[in-house]
């Protein structure tokens, strides 16, 4: 996976996608305080408001994302890619015989 900055600027309540706590928050002094200082992935404060943090995303085509919506991004994070392989049939190619049913 690739090491991503995320630029996460606040939206108009001031909210942005915390990663670490895996939940959209008020980016505000207590947040800031108990979360942020601490966390391993937090890089610095933007100008404009907001939080910039790295992480690996295997999701990201480049090294650095601005995240405007925390709410679209929360939803974006929570999907899993399942990867699975299926037996070789007797030719030596992965089947999808088990998808057609």
């Amino acid at each position: 996976m690739t090491m991503v900055s995320h630029r996460n600027v606040t939206n108009e309540d001031q909210e942005v996608y915390c990663c670490l706590r895996n939940k959209v928050v008020k980016a505000d002094a207590s947040h800031l305080a108990q979360y942020c200082n601490g966390c391993r992935m937090f890089r610095s404060f933007l100008p404009e408001g907001g939080i910039e943090c790295q992480w690996e995303d295997m999701r990201a085509s480049s090294f650095e994302v601005t995240v405007t919506d925390p709410y679209a991004e929360w939803m974006d994070n929570q999907r899993k890619d399942v990867r699975h392989s299926f037996p070789l049939d007797s030719g030596g190619a992965e089947s999808d015989e088990a998808l057609a049913g």
